[in-house]
């Protein structure tokens, strides 16, 4: 999302040449939305010689926005030879739910490759050594046609400011009911996963919060599918994975959130969150601190 201009969010670009770049205008209303809103967009589009145009409203559009939105037509992109709606129309809700997507150009470069090939062995190599400093985790997301869908939401969603949001969530009945999953990794031995039931429990009557579930990544029952199960029965939205593992890895990075996914396919209006390693927490110093009380220095 680049630089606004007047009357405009933001802007997306996409390429339809090697030096020639289109683009979408993006406004955002917070509610009251209207037809005239959809005419107002299209004006602006075509006085700035833009591809399309892109509404992102907090309200679900009306039946003669939607027809405004449809009678605009399609534009061509060039580079892809792919027709895409010159007006859409777009709710927080549904893209954060995943029901809505924009249709769009993809905004990468698809000449960096090329020019890649024609850099010195030297750039070339530096570029290597780039990439090989990214995360597995980030080279493989970055490749995932899901993963850029949800990037480029997320973009447009940059948009709304902090009210909005509480407009979104507070306004349209569409407060959040969180569910947290506890996840040790599992062990085959029945007494030590016993352990995590055991602080589960405690867990919730510490907090006095009944929405907190036990799961074990492998090697153990409720499995995190189990867990994410009973907290949709109780209407959860959106859901807390609290890992208990100590760094960075595969599994809090990876496998962990391969199976919340799997455990919410069908159910686009859930959403949910891995936290991260427990010493990235500046908490755990002090928690440390006390357990180390005993020691004898």
């Amino acid at each position: 999302m680049e630089g606004t201009d007047r009357g405009v969010d933001g802007l997306l670009y996409f390429y339809e040449g090697k030096d020639e770049r289109a683009r979408i205008i993006v406004q955002v209303k917070g509610g009251g939305v209207k037809r005239d809103d959809v005419a107002t967009l299209l004006g602006d589009v075509n006085n700035q010689k833009a591809a399309g145009g892109v509404l992102l409203t907090l309200e679900k559009p009306t039946k003669p926005m939607q027809k405004e939105a449809i009678d605009a037509g399609r534009y061509t992109a060039k580079l892809y030879q792919k027709d895409y709606p010159k007006i859409q129309i777009l709710t927080v809700a549904g893209l954060l739910a995943g029901s809505e997507r924009l249709e769009a150009p993809p905004q990468a470069n698809p000449f960096a490759k090329a020019e890649q090939r024609s850099q010195s062995p030297q750039a070339r190599g530096d570029a290597v050594k780039r990439r090989a400093g990214m995360s597995r985790t980030r080279r493989r997301a970055t490749a995932t046609p899901r993963r850029a869908a949800q990037r480029l939401c997320w973009r447009l969603l940059r948009l709304l400011s902090a009210a909005q949001i509480r407009q979104l969530w507070y306004s349209h009945g569409m407060e959040r009911k969180i569910g947290i999953v506890v996840v040790a990794h599992g062990s085959r031995r029945a007494e030590s996963n016993e352990t995590l039931l055991r602080f589960v429990a405690q867990l919730r009557q510490r907090l006095g919060h009944e929405r907190i579930e036990p799961a074990f990544m492998e090697r153990g029952e409720p499995t995190i599918p189990d867990a994410v199960q009973r907290l949709l029965t109780r209407g959860c939205n959106h859901i807390v994975g609290f890992a208990l593992f100590l760094v960075p890895g595969t599994h809090l990075s990876e496998d962990i959130p391969r199976q919340f996914e799997r455990a919410l396919e069908g159910h686009s209006g859930v959403t949910f969150e891995i936290s991260p390693p427990l010493l990235e927490n500046p908490a755990m110093i002090e928690v440390v601190t006390r357990c180390l009380q005993w020691v004898s220095m």
